[in-house]
C-alpha cells in the first residue's frame, strides 16, 4: 500500500492566475457527507459545467446580436444628413440624433467587445478549460480507487466464503468419522481420516488468505477514505469557484448593461435638449434671410422674369448699352471675356456666381453649382500663378482651424470643401509669415540635426551593415540626446520637419526601405520605432492631420525584418480615431479637385505640353498623398478598420459634399473587389 494511486497537481497556469483563485472558507461538508458515494458530487460538477457552457453560449449569442445591432445602427446613421437648405436648429437636432445613433452603435460594439474579452475569454473560457482538465484527472483517479476497493472487497468475500465452506466440510467429515468408525472397515476409516487431514491443511491456508484479505481490505479502505477526501476537497473547491465565477459573470453582465443604459440616457438627454431648442418660427425666418428676396444671394436675373408685371422686348442696341453699363461698374468684365482661372482679379470680383448660375438653372441646382465653382475659384485665389497647393500652407491653415474642428468632431464633417477652400484663401498671408518664423526657429535648434543624422543611419541599409560590424559611438551619443528632445514633437514645426524629412528619406530609397536587424542594430531600430510611436502620440494630442497623413503614407514602405511598419505600429490608438481618417479623406478629395483644376487650366489657357507637365510634376511633389486617394479605403482596412465603417465614412463624406455616387463607388472599387 506504499504506492500512491492518486496525485493531482494544479499548475500555476491553470488556476492560480484566475481571479477566482481566492481562498474560500472550506467547511469540508462534501467529504463528510458524500464519502459513501463520491459520484453524487461528480454529477453536480458535470451538471455545473453544462450550465456554465449554456451561459457561455448565451453570452456568445448576445455578443453576436450586439455586433449585428451596431452594424445596423451605423447603416441607419449613414442614411440621413441635414441638407444645405435646412435651418440651423433643425440641422443641429438631426446631427445630434445621428451622433446619438453612431454613439449607440459604438457603445454596442464596446459592450460586445467587453463581454467577449472580459467575461468570455478571461473568465468563462479559462474556468471551463481548467475545470475540465482537473475534473477529468479527478474522475479517472476516483474510478481507479473505487475499482481497486471493489477488487479488494470481492477478494475478501471469496476467501471468506471459501474459509467458511472449508471448515463446514471438515466438520461434516469429523462427524462422519466419529459416527461410522465402528461400522465400516478399517480401510474406509483410514480414507476418511486422510481426507480430514488434507482438508485441514487446505482450511489453514484458506484461513490465512481470509485473514490477509481482511487486513488488505481494512488498510485499503483507510487509504481509499484519505484519497477520496482529497478528491472531495478539490471537487468542493471547484464547485465553490464555479459558483463564484457564475455569480461574478452575472454581476459583471448586469453592471455593463447598467453602464450602457446610463450612457444611452446621457446621449438621449442631449438629443432631447437639441429637439427642445428647435424654434420653428426662427428657422423659417432664417431660411427667408438666407435665400429670400432681400438676401445677398437673391437672384435678380430670376426676379426679372418671375416678379415683373410686363416683360418688354428690347432692341439689340439697348441690350448692348446695358452690357456696356454693366462693364463700366465695379464688377468689370474685360473685353475679351477672359474667364481664365489664372486671372484672379476677374474671378474675384467679376460677377456673382449665384446670380450667374441661377439665370440658367433652378435654385437647388444653383446652390450646388455655386459650391463647386467657389471650390475651384477659391483654390486658385490661394495659388495665383502657381496652381500647386503648398503643403506648408495647408498644414498651418489646418492647425489654425484645429480648435473648431475638434469641437465639432462628433457631429460629422464640420467643414465643407467650399469653406475649407475659403479658409485657405483668407489665411494665405498669415501662413506665409508663420512659415518664415518656423524656419527661423528650426534653424536655431539642434533638434533637426540630431534626428536627421540618426534617421539617415537607420534608413541606410549600407550603414546598417557597417554599424553591425563597428558600433558608432557618435550614434550612441545621439540616441542619448534623443531622450532629452522628446518634448520636441509637441512643437508643430518640429513634427512638420521630422515627418517631411522621413518622407524624403523613404523617397530617396526608391520608395521602399528594407531593414534587416541583428542583435547589435536592434537597439537603434527599437529606438526608431519608439520615436515613431512618440510622434504618433504627439500627433494625436495636437490633432496634427498632416503628420498623420505622412506616417500613413510611409508605413507600408518601411519594412523591418520582413514586417511592414504598418504592422509594428498597428496597436497605437490613433488609428481608432475617426476624425483623422475623415479629415484625411476630405483633403485627398480636395487635392483631387485641385488636380482637375490644373487639367481645366490646360484646356482654357491652351498651355503647351512642357509647361503643363512641369506643373503636374510640381503638383505631385507638393501633394505627396494625392495618389493615395484611390488606395485610401484599402489603407484604412490595413489598419484594422472594418469594411462597413469604411463604406459608411466614404458614403457620408461624399453625400455631405454632394459628390455623385459613381465618384464614391470609384473610391471604394478596390475594397469591394477585395471582398
Amino acid at each position: 500500500m506504499a504506492e500512491v494511486l492518486y496525485k493531482v497537481e494544479i499548475s500555476p497556469g491553470q488556476d492560480s492566475n484566475s481571479e477566482y483563485n481566492k481562498e474560500v472558507k472550506d467547511n469540508h461538508a462534501y467529504q463528510e457527507e458524500f464519502l459513501y458515494d463520491w459520484t453524487l458530487i461528480c454529477m453536480r460538477i458535470e451538471n455545473g459545467i453544462k450550465l456554465t457552457e449554456q451561459v457561455k453560449t448565451a453570452l456568445q449569442e448576445r455578443v453576436t446580436l450586439e455586433e449585428m445591432y451596431s452594424v445596423g445602427l451605423e447603416k441607419i446613421s449613414s442614411n440621413f444628413f441635414p441638407p444645405a437648405t435646412e435651418s440651423s436648429s433643425m440641422a443641429s437636432a438631426v446631427k445630434a440624433l445621428r451622433s446619438e445613433t453612431l454613439r449607440r452603435a459604438q457603445q454596442c460594439r464596446e459592450l460586445s467587445e467587453t463581454l467577449r474579452l472580459d467575461i468570455l475569454n478571461n473568465t468563462l473560457n479559462q474556468m471551463l478549460d481548467n475545470h475540465r482538465l482537473v475534473y477529468s484527472s479527478l474522475h479517472e483517479t476516483g474510478c481507479k480507487l473505487s475499482g481497486e476497493l471493489q477488487n479488494k472487497y470481492l477478494q475478501f468475500i471469496k476467501f471468506r466464503n471459501e474459509y467458511a465452506l472449508a471448515y463446514n466440510y471438515i466438520g461434516k467429515l469429523t462427524n462422519k468419522y466419529q459416527n461410522e468408525k465402528d461400522k465400516h472397515e478399517k480401510s474406509d476409516i483410514i480414507m476418511i481420516a486422510n481426507e480430514i487431514i488434507k482438508r485441514s491443511c487446505y482450511t489453514s491456508y484458506i484461513e490465512e488468505k481470509y485473514i490477509e484479505s481482511i487486513d488488505n481490505l481494512n488498510k485499503f479502505r483507510e487509504f481509499y477514505e484519505a484519497e477520496t477526501k482529497k478528491v472531495l476537497n478539490i471537487l468542493e473547491s471547484m464547485d465553490s469557484k464555479r459558483l463564484l465565477c457564475l455569480r461574478d459573470v452575472f454581476m459583471k453582465t448586469i453592471i455593463y448593461d447598467m453602464s450602457y443604459i446610463r450612457n444611452l440616457q446621457y446621449d438621449s438627454d442631449n438629443v432631447i435638449k437639441a429637439l427642445e431648442a428647435i424654434d420653428i418660427s426662427s428657422d423659417m425666418q432664417e431660411y427667408v434671410g438666407r435665400f429670400g428676396k432681400s438676401s445677398k444671394t437673391s437672384c435678380k436675373s430670376n426676379e426679372a422674369y418671375t416678379h415683373s408685371n410686363i416683360t418688354t422686348r428690347k432692341s439689340w442696341a439697348e441690350i448692348v448699352s446695358e452690357l456696356d453699363s454693366f462693364n463700366s461698374s465695379d464688377n468689370k468684365i474685360d473685353d475679351e471675356l477672359d474667364y481664365s482661372l489664372n486671372n484672379k482679379d476677374s474671378i474675384k470680383g467679376s460677377f456673382d456666381l449665384h446670380t450667374l448660375v441661377s439665370s440658367f438653372v433652378g435654385q437647388d441646382a444653383a446652390i450646388k453649382a455655386q459650391k463647386v465653382a467657389k471650390l475651384i475659384f477659391s483654390q486658385m485665389n490661394i495659388l495665383g500663378d502657381n496652381p500647386n497647393l503648398l503643403e506648408d500652407n495647408c498644414r498651418n491653415i489646418y492647425n489654425s482651424n484645429l480648435e473648431l474642428s475638434h469641437v465639432n468632431s462628433t457631429e460629422g464633417p464640420n467643414t465643407s470643401l467650399e469653406s475649407l477652400s475659403t479658409n485657405f484663401s483668407t489665411c494665405t498671408i498669415q501662413t506665409e509669415s508663420k512659415k518664415l518664423d518656423l524656419q527661423g526657429n528650426s534653424a536655431n535648434s539642434e533638434y533637426p540635426t540630431i534626428y536627421k543624422t540618426f534617421i539617415n543611419k537607420v534608413l541606410n541599409s549600407v550603414l546598417i551593415v557597417e554599424i553591425s560590424e563597428n558600433i558608432s559611438d557618435n550614434l550612441i551619443d545621439e540616441i542619448k540626446k534623443l531622450e532629452q528632445l522628446d518634448y520636441g514633437f509637441r512643437v508643430t514645426h518640429n513634427r512638420c520637419w521630422f515627418s517631411n524629412f522621413l518622407l524624403k528619406a523613404v523617397q530617396e530609397h526608391d520608395c521602399k526601405v528594407i531593414i534587416n536587424t541583428d542583435d547589435q542594430t536592434k537597439t537603434y531600430i527599437t529606438k526608431f520605432i519608439d520615436i515613431i510611436m512618440m510622434l504618433l502620440t504627439c500627433c494625436q494630442d495636437s490633432k496634427d492631420i498632416w503628420t498623420f497623413r505622412i506616417i500613413v503614407n510611409i508605413s507600408s514602405k518601411i519594412i523591418i525584418d520582413r514586417k511592414e511598419l504598418t504592422h509594428i505600429i498597428y496597436h497605437h490608438e490613433i488609428w481608432d480615431t475617426v476624425k483623422f481618417w475623415e479629415d484625411s479623406l476630405i483633403l485627398c478629395i480636395a487635392e483631387d479637385f485641385q488636380f482637375n483644376c490644373i487639367k481645366t487650366k490646360k484646356l482654357t489657357d491652351n498651355l503647351d505640353d512642357d509647361l503643363y507637365n512641369q506643373e503636374i510634376e510640381q503638383f505631385k511633389q507638393n501633394n505627396y498623398c494625392w495618389l493615395e486617394l484611390n488606395n485610401f479605403a484599402m489603407t484604412m482596412k490595413s489598419f484594422g478598420i472594418p469594411d462597413i465603417s469604411i463604406i459608411t465614412l466614404f458614403t457620408k463624406i461624399c453625400g455631405y459634399y454632394n459628390l455623385e455616387k459613381p465618384y464614391c463607388d470609384k473610391l471604394l472599387e478596390k475594397l469591394k473587389c477585395k471582398e
